[in-house]
């Protein structure tokens, strides 16, 4: 600035301003490189942020742990399994059910099915697996626990997975029919 007034004067020598021009072109550009390198960094740490979230291992519903694939400080690749985790929340049952006994069956129906220690629990039908074993003929029927099972649940589990359960089928489709209660009837003459 001040050199940039003594132009006019004797005093002023045009090299010694051209080298302070120079001089804050380039601390100018120092600044931007700076403030470059700024981002750059701040860039750096949210990718280390990222990475550091996707280093967690977050399971996807509640559960228990029934088998570990991989010890801590293991080196794995995306997608390498760490844990084997069972829903114990949500638990179903899958029964092969012959397909002639397919026909007292809908999605919703209730029943009961017996555990071996000779509880009684609710199910429902939730899903008829359209797939039939040629060999056994066969299909695959899933049932959901009814909710009274769950309510008196102790701290014990209801069912656990791979339990044998004895589900109470029905013999046809069920249909409405007219019931008389045996002390309204009276015999009378045969």
């Amino acid at each position: 600035m001040r050199l940039a007034s003594l132009r006019k004067s004797a005093a002023f020598s045009r090299a010694r301003y051209d080298d302070k021009l120079l001089e804050v072109a380039k601390s100018e550009s120092e600044v931007g490189e700076t403030e470059a390198a700024v981002a750059s960094a701040r860039a750096e740490l949210r990718l280390a942020d990222i990475d550091l979230y996707n280093a967690k291992i977050r399971a996807p519903y509640n559960g228990v742990v029934t088998q570990k694939h991989t010890s801590p400080g293991a080196f794995l690749n995306v997608g390498d399994p760490v844990v084997t985790l069972l829903n114990d929340e949500l638990l179903e049952i899958e029964a092969d059910i012959p397909s002639d006994r397919l026909t007292g069956l809908s999605q919703g129906r209730e029943m009961t099915a017996r555990l071996e220690d000779g509880r009684q629990i609710q199910v429902a039908v939730r899903a008829i697996v359209p797939e039939e074993n040629a060999l056994t003929r066969t299909r695959p029927v899933r049932f959901l626990l009814g909710s009274d099972s769950l309510k008196n649940a102790t701290t014990d589990s209801v069912v656990a997975a791979n339990q044998s359960v004895t589900i109470m089928l029905p013999v046809g489709r069920s249909r409405t029919v007219l019931s008389v209660h045996k002390d309204a009837i009276i015999p009378r003459g045969g």
